[in-house]
Protein backbone atom coordinates (compact mmCIF):
# COMPACT_ATOMS: atom_id res chain seq x y z
CA UNK A 1 0.00 0.00 0.00
CA UNK A 2 1.59 3.21 -1.21
CA UNK A 3 1.82 5.72 1.49
CA UNK A 4 -0.90 8.46 0.83
CA UNK A 5 -1.07 11.67 2.49
CA UNK A 6 -1.52 9.63 5.93
CA UNK A 7 -2.60 5.77 7.09
CA UNK A 8 -4.42 4.87 9.55
CA UNK A 9 -4.16 1.44 11.36
CA UNK A 10 -6.45 0.39 14.69
CA UNK A 11 -4.83 -3.03 16.31
CA UNK A 12 -7.36 -5.34 18.16
CA UNK A 13 -7.12 -7.93 20.77
CA UNK A 14 -7.23 -9.34 24.21
CA UNK A 15 -4.57 -8.09 26.99
CA UNK A 16 -2.05 -10.48 26.50
CA UNK A 17 -1.76 -10.43 23.16
CA UNK A 18 0.97 -8.18 22.43
CA UNK A 19 -1.65 -5.50 20.78
CA UNK A 20 0.23 -2.44 22.64
CA UNK A 21 3.90 -4.31 21.60
CA UNK A 22 2.92 -4.44 18.05
CA UNK A 23 1.22 -1.42 17.56
CA UNK A 24 4.58 0.36 19.59
CA UNK A 25 6.93 -1.74 16.91
CA UNK A 26 4.88 -0.44 14.22
CA UNK A 27 4.99 3.19 15.42
CA UNK A 28 8.61 2.97 15.28
CA UNK A 29 9.38 1.19 12.09
CA UNK A 30 7.69 4.56 10.20
CA UNK A 31 9.35 6.86 13.07
CA UNK A 32 12.68 5.33 11.77
CA UNK A 33 10.86 5.62 7.55
CA UNK A 34 10.84 9.66 8.28
CA UNK A 35 6.62 9.80 9.01
CA UNK A 36 5.07 11.76 11.17
CA UNK A 37 3.20 9.04 13.64
CA UNK A 38 0.57 9.66 16.55
CA UNK A 39 -0.14 6.85 18.83
CA UNK A 40 -3.54 6.31 20.93
CA UNK A 41 -3.71 3.37 23.11
CA UNK A 42 -7.27 2.12 24.44
CA UNK A 43 -6.81 -0.54 27.82
CA UNK A 44 -9.50 -1.10 29.44
CA UNK A 45 -9.62 -3.68 31.68
CA UNK A 46 -6.55 -5.03 29.58
CA UNK A 47 -5.01 -7.73 31.72
CA UNK A 48 -4.88 -11.09 30.63
CA UNK A 49 -7.75 -11.77 28.50
CA UNK A 50 -9.52 -8.06 28.31
CA UNK A 51 -10.16 -5.73 25.17
CA UNK A 52 -7.11 -3.73 24.21
CA UNK A 53 -7.04 -1.36 21.28
CA UNK A 54 -4.14 0.25 19.78
CA UNK A 55 -4.65 3.16 16.89
CA UNK A 56 -1.71 4.60 14.44
CA UNK A 57 -1.41 7.41 11.76
CA UNK A 58 1.25 7.95 9.88
CA UNK A 59 2.13 10.93 7.34
CA UNK A 60 4.37 13.39 6.26
CA UNK A 61 2.47 15.52 9.32
CA UNK A 62 -0.42 14.58 11.46
CA UNK A 63 -2.82 17.35 12.43
CA UNK A 64 -5.77 14.90 13.54
CA UNK A 65 -4.24 11.62 15.50
CA UNK A 66 -8.15 10.25 15.46
CA UNK A 67 -8.51 6.61 14.37
CA UNK A 68 -11.89 4.62 14.49
CA UNK A 69 -13.27 1.57 13.13
CA UNK A 70 -14.87 3.48 10.62
CA UNK A 71 -11.65 5.18 9.05
CA UNK A 72 -8.67 3.04 9.55
CA UNK A 73 -7.24 2.17 6.43
CA UNK A 74 -6.55 -0.96 7.72
CA UNK A 75 -7.64 -3.32 10.96
CA UNK A 76 -4.96 -5.69 12.76
CA UNK A 77 -6.95 -8.28 14.74
CA UNK A 78 -4.85 -10.43 16.76
CA UNK A 79 -8.20 -12.26 18.50
CA UNK A 80 -11.44 -13.12 16.95
CA UNK A 81 -14.03 -11.87 18.87
CA UNK A 82 -13.76 -8.01 18.07
CA UNK A 83 -15.76 -7.05 15.89
CA UNK A 84 -15.93 -3.61 14.17
CA UNK A 85 -17.94 -1.61 11.26
CA UNK A 86 -14.91 -0.91 8.99
CA UNK A 87 -15.29 1.19 5.17
CA UNK A 88 -15.54 -0.97 1.97
CA UNK A 89 -11.69 -0.14 1.66
CA UNK A 90 -10.46 -1.33 5.29
CA UNK A 91 -7.81 -3.62 4.75
CA UNK A 92 -8.05 -6.34 7.35
CA UNK A 93 -4.98 -8.42 8.72
CA UNK A 94 -5.83 -11.41 11.22
CA UNK A 95 -4.23 -14.60 11.46
CA UNK A 96 -5.67 -17.83 10.75
CA UNK A 97 -6.43 -20.24 13.36
CA UNK A 98 -3.69 -22.44 12.79
CA UNK A 99 -1.04 -19.34 12.83
CA UNK A 100 -2.53 -18.20 16.35
CA UNK A 101 -1.71 -22.07 17.51
CA UNK A 102 1.74 -22.25 16.02
CA UNK A 103 2.80 -18.46 16.53
CA UNK A 104 1.02 -18.48 19.57
CA UNK A 105 3.72 -16.30 21.87
CA UNK A 106 4.57 -14.35 19.30
CA UNK A 107 1.43 -14.00 16.89
CA UNK A 108 1.60 -10.05 17.18
CA UNK A 109 4.87 -9.73 14.96
CA UNK A 110 3.64 -12.64 12.81
CA UNK A 111 0.71 -10.57 11.97
CA UNK A 112 3.49 -7.69 11.49
CA UNK A 113 5.08 -9.94 8.54
CA UNK A 114 1.48 -9.81 7.12
CA UNK A 115 0.72 -6.08 7.53
CA UNK A 116 4.55 -5.19 6.35
CA UNK A 117 3.42 -6.29 3.03
CA UNK A 118 0.76 -3.50 2.89
CA UNK A 119 3.59 -0.72 3.83
CA UNK A 120 5.96 1.50 2.22
CA UNK A 121 8.22 0.75 5.70
CA UNK A 122 11.76 -0.80 4.62
CA UNK A 123 12.60 -4.32 6.23
CA UNK A 124 15.65 -2.74 7.71
CA UNK A 125 13.52 -0.34 9.85
CA UNK A 126 10.91 -2.99 11.03
CA UNK A 127 14.21 -5.27 12.01
CA UNK A 128 15.26 -2.44 14.10
CA UNK A 129 11.89 -1.69 15.46
CA UNK A 130 11.46 -5.68 16.66
CA UNK A 131 15.31 -5.58 18.04
CA UNK A 132 14.79 -2.22 20.15
CA UNK A 133 11.51 -3.62 21.47
CA UNK A 134 12.77 -7.40 22.44
CA UNK A 135 16.04 -8.11 24.77
CA UNK A 136 18.68 -10.66 22.73
CA UNK A 137 17.31 -13.72 24.08
CA UNK A 138 13.90 -13.50 22.13
CA UNK A 139 14.93 -11.08 18.99
CA UNK A 140 15.45 -13.96 16.85
CA UNK A 141 12.71 -15.85 17.49
CA UNK A 142 10.47 -12.51 16.65
CA UNK A 143 12.33 -11.46 13.69
CA UNK A 144 11.67 -15.56 12.62
CA UNK A 145 7.85 -15.01 13.19
CA UNK A 146 8.27 -11.38 11.06
CA UNK A 147 9.86 -12.86 7.84
CA UNK A 148 7.21 -15.88 8.21
CA UNK A 149 4.31 -13.76 8.43
CA UNK A 150 5.31 -11.83 5.65
CA UNK A 151 6.04 -14.80 3.64
CA UNK A 152 2.54 -15.78 4.42
CA UNK A 153 1.04 -12.71 2.59
CA UNK A 154 3.24 -12.42 0.30
CA UNK A 155 2.03 -16.30 -0.41
CA UNK A 156 -1.90 -15.24 -0.51
CA UNK A 157 -1.29 -12.21 -2.35
CA UNK A 158 -0.17 -14.74 -4.77
CA UNK A 159 -2.55 -16.88 -5.05
CA UNK A 160 -5.83 -15.38 -5.16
Amino acid sequence: MQLKKHISILFAGRGGQGVLTASLITARAFFLSGYDVKKSDIKGIARRGGRVLSTLIAGEKIYNPKVTPETADIVVLLSKDHYFTCSDSTVSVAPTDEEVEKYRRNVNVFCLGKLSILLDIPLKNWEEAIQGRFGNDTTQFNLRAFYEGKKAAEFMQHHR
